[in-house]
């Protein structure tokens, strides 16, 4: 995808493309040609690369990236890692459209907030709260909605404590009777032990905003991370970000062992790793298309 970006922008901005490789060289054979693009077929079997007029000679060529002016340059550059954002995208709203993935479990109430409707009522931490009104609860959303629906007025609520189990009445507060940090019942929970994992539909304009919504979380989530691995290089007292930093090898594993997990975790670790390396190459760095996008505007022909 990231050269196919390259590529297809190449050919929009006028530059003249003079090959596209699938592989990296040395080149094995010339699978076909077409309007003046060699299609060919390489030895190192890992990504591609698009060869451009004007990236090694024939700089002064109309047809050459070098000729461009600065904004068609910046396009070209850009494609890449945009392309790379966008597939990201494409697969979180493919892994969305398979429903939104919760955990199913016993619900364990971990805390009780002092003075709160639950507090009132003598429920404790380490309770396993297993009904709501007339809903069992077995999931997050499942307790979420079951509140929503008594908001103030009176509920039946079951717990079990040991080998014991009973139901007394509350009322959960609404929105404006709550404290910011608090929820309607005043209780956190948990899942006591994960025995399932269902996946609810959503509609189709919820799966696009949930896909972009996984991926800008993600950019985000790296920028910071990579913001606290330059700073914890150059300042002794940030530490560098947990896990390290993996390469081909460590990534290859990793794959490895999710693909086992099934198709959609492989999706996901597949669009993690499709922004990352879209933010890697948007650095200002040499050699890197960031650092070709900061260099664009001060580009100078050879003579």
């Amino acid at each position: 995808g990231h050269e196919l970006g390259h590529f297809v922008a190449a050919l929009l901005m006028g530059v003249r493309v003079e090959e596209f490789g699938f592989g990296y060289p040395p080149r094995a054979l010339v699978l076909f040609e077409h309007r003046g693009v060699k299609y060919t077929l390489n030895w190192l079997p890992f990504g591609g690369f698009v060869r451009m007029a004007g990236e090694e000679q024939g700089f002064n060529d109309p047809g050459s990236l070098a000729a461009k002016p600065p904004w068609k340059r910046f396009v070209v550059f850009a494609a890449g890692p945009t392309m790379n954002a966008l597939l990201a995208v494409l697969l979180y709203i493919g892994i969305f459209s398979a429903g939104i993935p919760e955990a199913s479990g016993p619900i364990l109430i971990d805390q009780v907030a002092p003075g709160s409707p639950a507090a009132e009522v003598g429920l404790q931490s380490g309770d396993i709260l297993t009904r709501i009104g007339d809903t069992p609860v077995r999931s997050f959303a499942d307790v979420q909605h079951a509140t929503a629906a008594h908001i103030g007025e009176p509920v039946e609520v079951t717990v079990s404590r040991g080998e014991e189990e009973f139901t007394t009445t509350l009322v959960p507060r609404r929105p404006e009777e709550t404290p910011p940090d608090q929820g309607a019942m005043g209780i956190t929970i948990s899942i006591e032990e994960v025995e399932e994992i269902v996946y609810r539909r959503v509609g189709p304009l919820q799966t696009i905003s949930l896909g972009f919504q996984r991926a800008l979380s993600l950019v985000v989530a790296m920028v910071e991370g990579l913001t606290q691995l330059v700073l914890s290089v150059f300042t002794p007292s940030v530490p560098a970000p947990e896990g390290g930093v993996a390469g081909p090898v460590g990534i290859a594993r990793l794959a490895g062992e999710v693909a086992r997990g099934g198709w959609l975790p492989f999706l996901d670790l597949t669009g993690f790793l499709s922004l990352n390396f879209a933010l890697i190459n948007f650095l200002p760095l040499p050699a890197l298309d960031g650092g070709h996008i900061v260099g664009t505007p001060h580009f100078i022909s050879p003579e």
